[in-house]
């Protein structure tokens, strides 16, 4: 598994917690990056 399906994967998981959560996403996508 690659880094990238991971990080999809624990963004489809978090979806829900994002939409409570503006901010979650930039975070989720700049963390995504961090680990590449």
């Amino acid at each position: 598994m690659t880094v990238l399906t991971h990080g999809l994967l624990m963004a489809r998981r978090d979806l829900k917690h994002w939409q409570r959560e503006p901010w979650g996403p930039i975070f989720g996508v700049a963390f995504s990056l961090m680990l590449l």
